[in-house]
């Protein structure tokens, strides 16, 4: 597994499940714009220190998440004390938080899935790709990869591709040129 450096960000992109425009008021049936139905009632993208009690450092939430024209979203997880400069506003971060607090969690949240909807995590976990998260002892490493690309499989788009980036590859070509690395955190 890569570890951290400092010139590092981590890139993430996958597709936004349909979720309701509750943000505005209207009922939980109402699909926000730009989408048909509802898939889930909330989406969000953490991340936390993997220590008890999971302290987070910083969220994606499916209502304040810009999409591109094709419903994907992307997030980059960087070592900055503000939002850098350089990242577009199409994009969300997140702080990395404390350097010294290793190991981290990106975690995903699907809220209340429509029954319809068959790329949620609840139906990836249904369909065995979870892994018991107990203190003091965290996940193996390979457990946690089995269990991401069971759900992968699962997921399809919707699972979120996450990549270990040099930070100047995606100043000077945006996250396509760092998902064409294997470097994955």
């Amino acid at each position: 597994m890569p570890e951290y450096k400092l010139d590092r960000v981590i890139v993430i992109r996958g597709k936004m499940p349909a979720f309701p425009d509750t943000y505005y008021g209207q009922p939980v049936s109402q699909p926000v714009h730009g989408f048909k139905t509802v898939q889930l009632r909330y989406w969000g993208l953490c991340q936390a220190e993997l220590v008890s009690p999971l302290p987070v450092i910083g969220c994606a939430t499916d209502a304040s998440t810009p999409l591109d024209g094709h419903g994907f979203y992307t997030i980059v997880i960087s070592n900055d004390v503000l939002r850098p400069e350089w990242l577009p506003q199409s994009v969300v971060w997140i702080p990395w938080g404390d350097e010294k607090m290793v190991p981290k969690l990106i975690f995903m949240r699907n809220l209340l899935a429509s029954a319809d909807f068959s790329q949620s995590a609840q139906n990836a976990i249904a369909q065995g790709c979870g892994f018991n998260l107990t203190f003091p002892t965290p996940p193996t490493q390979d457990d946690i990869m089995r269990s991401g690309q069971c759900a992968q499989r699962v997921m399809g788009a919707y699972y979120p591709e996450a990549v270990w980036c040099n930070r100047q590859t995606f100043i000077s070509g945006g996250w396509q040129a760092c998902l064409r690395s294997t470097d994955m955190p």
